[in-house]
């Protein structure tokens, strides 16, 4: 505890110099602390590390929101395709035209439209199987695997989604 004639003295000095008692003892203290090797880390040490740690909490929030918007963005399409293949089901596509119009695109990227029954062993007069690559070829589009024009369809799913990760990451830049 200080003596009385140290606190008288802090008064007079603290006085003098317009200021708080309280704020002229902290200036002693932080002086000291400055000064001398007391085991007490400066004041503006401290000031610049909290400064450091404020940023990086910034940046590391704007990372986790980015984060979160990625997760939300592939949750969104996963449930869109989901929804698209459930309505597949329930209208009765068949899988097996599906399955290997879907591996011919994969296989060949790009693949005319009037090729397609004899690539996948569908003859021309089966009324069924090419309603079946109409149905299959329409599903396709709808969930955007595939881009048709009039005489050929392309496959686009890989290129869809990279294309949408690297246009999310310019977004939030």
């Amino acid at each position: 505890m200080p003596t009385q004639e140290m606190v008288k003295q802090w008064k007079e000095n603290a006085a003098r110099h317009d200021v708080s008692v309280s704020q002229f003892v902290c200036e002693i203290v932080d002086n000291a602390v400055r000064k001398g090797d007391s085991g007490f880390t400066p004041r503006e040490v401290l000031e610049k590390q909290v400064s450091d740690l404020r940023l990086e909490v910034k940046f590391l929030t704007e990372r986790l929101t980015q984060a979160e918007n990625l997760v939300k963005d592939s949750n969104e399409t996963l449930a869109k395709y989901r929804t698209k293949l459930s309505e597949a089901e329930r209208s009765h596509l068949d899988q097996r035209v599906m399955r290997k119009i879907k591996n011919l695109f994969l296989s060949r990227n790009v693949v005319l439209l009037n090729d397609i029954p004899g690539l996948i062993g569908i003859s021309l007069n089966d009324t069924k199987g090419m309603a079946d690559i109409v149905d299959s070829m329409n599903f396709l589009v709808e969930c955007e695997f595939i881009k048709e024009n009039m005489t050929e369809g392309r496959w686009i799913a890989e290129r869809r989604r990279k294309l949408n990760s690297a246009g999310e990451a310019r977004k939030r830049r």
